[in-house]
């Protein structure tokens, strides 16, 4: 249809209809492409508020994470405490002895290989 109007103009020697034709052709070519510019950039917007939320949850997991293994290494360095205790006082206390199980068997899983005292080699 715009083909056939174009034509006719030109055929008829009516410039302004021309210009006005190719004119309205690129402004909807124009208006067009801004409308698809907008909508990529309204996808990559939902794309980096997901990201950013999924972000948020994975944090929170990690932080909570983080203070469950603190807990439990403070847990652990206070058996190791208590294990050092007994090994310097030459006793084990009957109270002690599930804290200084514990440290012994799990201490074995972090690559603890030899527990050195100080004075004692």
């Amino acid at each position: 249809m715009i083909l056939r109007k174009l034509s006719d103009a030109i055929r008829e020697q009516n410039w302004f209809t021309v210009v006005l034709e190719i004119l309205v052709v690129v402004v909807g070519i124009y208006i067009g492409l801004q409308a698809d510019e907008w909508n990529q950039t309204r996808k990559e917007n939902q794309r980096a508020e997901r990201t950013l939320e999924d972000l948020r949850i994975e944090f929170v997991t990690i932080n909570h994470a983080a203070n469950d293994l603190a807990v439990y290494y403070k847990d652990l360095v206070g058996n190791l405490e208590l294990l050092i205790g007994s090994l310097r006082a030459g006793e084990i206390k009957p109270q002690h002895e599930a804290a200084i199980r514990d440290v012994i068997t799990f201490g074995g899983k972090f690559g603890i290989r030899r527990c050195r005292v100080p004075g004692h080699y």
